[in-house]
């Protein structure tokens, strides 16, 4: 974990005004975060070493892009020897350890409208990459789900949405935080899929191959949020679909955890669990 020089911390408070209400928090990738006051509204303040896991310039690039009332605005940036600071609003909402029916319901809406994408779905090409760069080679997997997806859209996504990125006021959806995973040319549904495969990783204490096991993708109400997410897209629900977004799932959720947490490719339990097994499992379900 690599968490920025107190001196740049300094810096970034006397230069820029900001004044911490909050103690510092590590965010992920080992960057830190602190609540505080800046131009009279409350903020934000994300640092990170440059090209870290931590560096928050990714995400502040999608609060730039997206601005939707729920994506809190990016306010400000710079760098300091190194370190990388950003000051976004403060979103008043809270997380929910679990969302009920109530509350899931709200998120195809909300993903619906994020930006369309330019270009095709690129995301499976660089989660290949990504795994590949492991020694974990899922080629024929990624040649099955890009032919099952034709003709899907490519669409923006969260790529790390649970719910704990998700915010609520009054059993509203008001705010979708920390956009650092975030995908510029996603496969659709698939941030639905993470929203529900964290759920039950966070409460069952399971892995992602566990998930893959058992083909949660197969979950009559998740594929309800799905389909009414696509639908809303203006592209016709298959529920052939749902086995090929399950596969598209893995491939985006495991490369974002190795990107966040590079140390993981050093677990080899972790590693069998959450990669090689279910790269495995699905590479023989396409054959």
């Amino acid at each position: 974990m690599v968490l920025p020089p107190a001196a740049p911390i300094g810096v970034m408070r006397s230069t820029t005004g900001f004044v911490p209400t909050d103690e510092v928090r590590i965010g992920s990738g080992g960057g830190i975060r602190q609540l505080g006051i800046w131009r009279g509204r409350p903020v934000l303040a994300r640092l990170g070493v440059e090209g870290t896991p931590g560096d928050p310039a990714r995400h502040f690039q999608a609060l730039q892009l997206l601005r939707l009332d729920e994506v809190p605005d990016g306010l400000g940036s710079g760098d300091i020897d190194g370190v990388r600071w950003t000051i976004e609003a403060f979103h008043e909402g809270r997380s929910l350890d679990r969302l009920a029916p109530t509350e899931t319901s709200q998120v195809p809406a909300f993903l619906a409208r994020l930006p369309r994408a330019n270009g095709p779905i690129s995301v499976v090409d660089l989660a290949t990459r990504d795994l590949s760069a492991v020694s974990v080679d899922v080629g024929e997997l990624a040649g099955s789900i890009r032919k099952g997806l034709e003709g899907l859209p490519a669409v923006v996504a969260h790529g790390d949405l649970w719910a704990g990125n998700l915010l609520f006021k009054h059993g509203q959806l008001v705010g979708v935080i920390d956009w650092d995973s975030w995908q510029e040319q996603a496969v659709p549904g698939t941030d639905l899929l993470h929203m529900w495969a964290e759920n039950a990783r966070r409460h069952r204490g399971i892995s992602y191959g566990d998930l893959v096991d058992e083909a949660f993708w197969s979950n009559g109400q998740l594929e309800e949020l799905v389909r009414a997410h696509l639908e809303q897209l203006g592209t016709p629900w298959n529920p052939a679909l749902q086995p090929l977004l399950g596969a598209a799932w893995w491939l985006a959720a495991v490369s974002g955890a190795l990107r966040r947490t590079p140390a993981l490719v050093e677990n080899p339990i972790w590693m069998k669990r959450n990669v090689r097994s279910p790269a495995t499992t699905l590479t023989q379900l396409f054959r």
